[in-house]
C-alpha cells in the first residue's frame, strides 16, 4: 500500500503530529484506548472508545474512520495496485470524495457538475 517509512509511532510522535496538523478548536479525536494518545488531551477535545464492552457509546466511536481506512486500502489492492508517495494526497483526496458520495444515487452526476460547473 503506502511506502513504509521508519518512523516508529510513539505518544511524542503522535502528539507532535496533533500539533502540526490539527486545529484544536472545533476538532473532536476520537481513539481507542491506546496509552499513546493520553497526551493529546490538553492540546484537543478527546473522546475514547472502550471497545472492551460495546463498540458504540452513543455517537462516540471510531466505525467511520475504520469504513474509510478500509475502503482507501481496498483501493490499494484492486483499483491502484501501487501507491506512489507523490500522489498520495490525490489518493486521499479520491477516496475521500468516494466516501463521502458513497450514499449518493447520483455520484456521477455530482462529479460531473463538479467538473463542468
Amino acid at each position: 500500500m503506502f511506502a513504509s517509512t521508519s518512523t516508529s509511532l510513539s505518544g511524542t510522535a503522535l502528539l507532535r503530529f496533533i500539533k502540526a496538523n490539527i486545529d484544536p478548536d472545533g476538532s473532536l479525536l476520537i481513539t481507542d484506548e491506546w496509552k499513546g494518545y493520553n497526551g493529546v488531551r490538553k492540546h484537543v477535545k478527546h473522546a475514547v472508545i472502550n471497545h472492551s464492552p460495546a463498540y458504540v457509546d452513543g455517537s462516540t466511536h471510531t466505525n467511520t474512520i475504520e469504513g474509510f481506512w478500509s475502503l482507501l486500502k481496498r483501493a490499494g489492492y484492486g483499483q491502484h495496485h501501487h501507491y506512489s508517495k507523490l500522489y498520495t494526497l490525490l489518493y486521499l483526496a479520491e477516496a475521500c470524495w468516494k466516501y463521502n458520495m458513497r450514499k449518493n444515487d447520483n455520484a456521477f452526476r455530482a462529479f460531473l457538475r463538479g467538473c463542468f460547473g
